[in-house]
């Protein structure tokens, strides 16, 4: 028999909510544009883009906080060669995916940081420049996505790197599929395809995870004219909605393809309520409500990003732009605490007793190919549901897109070993907020740490005489960056910083035993944002609950010592999850 654990994708979700707003300035042309706009949004990736044409520097001012309940005002002054005044009301409640959150505390560096591209302005067609970049786009692992407009490519950049990636694109303007002319919008789907305004090439493209190869989306034809498109947005009914300068007018179109619909901006050239004068960046929420900003031409463009666990509800914005020096931003907002951690689940769910095969062969065979598993231990999946399992006996972790029936390898190469591309019996992964991949490489008692895109691991905490670790069953990090084992040889769990360091026991301290401080053959565990842990405590048939510096547990499910299959009793379970309602979710799962 093999145990397989499923706890570790529990905590998959990580509620964080990015925020771009990119502000162009101009001093020869005066826009007037008030909008308001009523929306409850989802959590996960928004991005709004006001203008540009001609900007060669981008400049970031981040935030990242985490917030509780509060109101207050943020005030905002830079100096440019526009005006720009714009007084935001927020009401905050339920966590959606694409609110603009700014808990009320938020302040701004005042100095922002080059994140992208040569910071003294020079462009440039190496990875580590940027020419003309007019549109971004930051997924939830912060990889930020750039419209390289005059390079004419999309160039991604992880978290903290300071050379792109090339995704879309190979430099040269053209209309073959892997070629783009002039792109001026990006984002990414939750199925990890890259949808680009290729605005020159009045198209719309889609790139699938991977592929450097397009596939046409819509274009400018006899059933919908497209013109040159300013900026591109997608929402989380896969709807894309372009902004067409040329036609002045907002049209959205079917990721999967079809003809566009005209949904703003149905009388031409104009300044009425049913038109729009040279329209450049939009907004599209959830229900579909839209903002979109009329604007000209820049020579800077400043990105300020909001990284927050807060959440927002309803949104009302005005603003206007003038010719010459101020932009004033007051802020006033309204929080509710966001709970990162837990599953939210309606307390009325229920679940089809049908399980379908996302992974592995569904007739139950293992393999050592990209399609099939062998002996799968643990899993996580990420805001993007992509699913990383532990394929235990091919000694590797491999990521599956939604959907996907093939999957891709992230760590390990199927040899066993102790190198820092190898990996043996890994036995619980985790992907933190900067997309570091976290593996309990449990039988080189060793806990490694793989950057995005690469597959040699960094060791961040092993077997020593500072600390012993012995065979772990599962693993879990939390918003602190606080790694938590359980190591079954000790019967104990215990937490190390993903940094490196010596750990620290944090459950478990007595050995092997059956009392409220002890544990036998410990297997899952659950850490949630105030650092309760959870602990299926498998030998002793019972989940034991430990709030953060106690030094003993509570059984919260299950009678100690006791086996059975009736509701009070658990048997060998090994594998928990909260969910948002506090209900404690265990079993136990085998093969022959």
């Amino acid at each position: 028999m093999s145990e397989i654990t499923t706890g570790t994708g529990s905590n998959a979700t990580i509620p964080t909510t990015t925020t771009n707003a990119t502000t162009t300035t101009n001093a020869t042309t005066t826009t007037n544009a008030t909008t308001t706009t009523n929306a409850t949004i989802p959590t996960t990736i928004s991005s709004v883009t006001i203008a540009t044409t001609t900007a060669t520097t981008t400049t970031t001012v981040t935030t990242i906080t985490t917030a509780t309940t509060a109101t207050t005002e943020t005030t905002e002054t830079t100096t440019a060669t526009t005006t720009t005044t714009r007084t935001t009301t927020t009401t905050s409640s339920a966590a959606d995916i694409w609110s603009l959150t700014i808990p009320t505390y938020a302040t701004w560096n005042q100095t922002g940081i080059t994140v992208a591209g040569n910071s003294n302005g020079t462009n440039g067609s190496d990875l580590g420049s940027l020419s003309t970049p007019v549109s971004i786009f930051i997924d939830n692992n912060y990889t930020l996505y750039v419209c390289d407009r005059d390079n004419n490519r999309i160039v991604k950049y992880y978290a903290y790197a300071t050379v792109g990636i090339l995704v879309a694109g190979n430099r040269t303007k053209g209309n073959d599929l892997s070629e783009l002319w002039s792109p001026k919008g990006v984002a990414v789907d939750q199925y990890g395809n890259v949808i680009i305004a290729d605005s020159s090439n009045y198209r719309i493209q889609k790139f699938p995870p991977g592929s450097t190869v397009g596939i046409t989306v819509a274009i400018n034809s006899s059933a919908i004219s497209i013109g040159v498109m300013r900026d591109l947005h997608i929402n989380v009914n896969n709807v894309i909605v372009i902004t067409d300068s040329t036609y002045s007018r907002v049209v959205k179109f079917n990721a999967s393809g079809g003809v566009g619909a005209i949904i703003a901006g149905i009388n031409g050239v104009g300044s009425g309520s049913n038109q729009f004068s040279s329209p450049f960046g939009n907004f599209i929420d959830e229900n579909e409500t839209f903002v979109t900003i009329a604007t000209t031409t820049a020579t800077t463009t400043t990105t300020v990003t909001t990284i927050t666990t807060a959440t927002t509800a309803t949104t009302e914005t005005t603003e206007t732009t003038t010719a010459t020096t101020t932009t004033t931003r007051t802020t006033t907002t309204t929080s509710s605490a966001a709970d990162i951690w837990s599953l939210t689940i309606p307390t009325y769910a229920t679940w089809n007793q049908t399980g379908i095969t996302v992974a592995g062969n569904s007739n139950g065979t293992n393999g050592s190919d990209l399609g099939s598993l062998s002996t799968p231990v643990s899993i996580f999946i990420d805001n993007n549901y992509t699913l990383y399992v532990c394929d235990r006996d091919n000694n590797r972790i491999v990521k599956y897109y939604a959907y996907a029936t093939v999957g891709i390898l992230v760590a390990g190469n199927r040899t066993k070993g102790n190198d820092l591309s190898e990996l043996w019996s890994p036995k619980g992964v985790a992907v933190d907020q900067y997309g570091n991949v976290i593996i309990a490489d449990s039988s080189n008692y060793r806990i490694q740490k793989f950057p995005p895109g690469s597959t040699v691991g960094i060791t961040v905490a092993i077997n020593s005489s500072a600390i012993s670790i012995g065979v772990m069953r599962d693993l879990h990090i939390n918003v602190n960056n606080v790694i938590v084992i359980t190591d079954s040889t000790y019967s104990r769990v215990v937490k190390f910083n993903a940094s490196g360091g010596v750990g620290a026991i944090i459950a478990g301290i007595n050995g092997v035993g059956s009392g409220s401080n002890q544990f036998s053959s410990p297997f899952g565990n659950f850490i949630d944002e105030n650092e309760t842990l959870y602990v299926a405590d498998s030998g002793n048939q019972r989940i034991q609950m430990w709030p953060a510096g106690v030094n003993s547990g509570i059984t919260v499910a299950g009678i100690n010592n006791s086996s059975g299959s009736s509701l009070g009793q658990l048997s060998s379970p090994n594998a928990i999850v909260i969910d948002n309602n506090g209900y404690a979710s265990c079993r136990k799962v085998c093969i022959a």
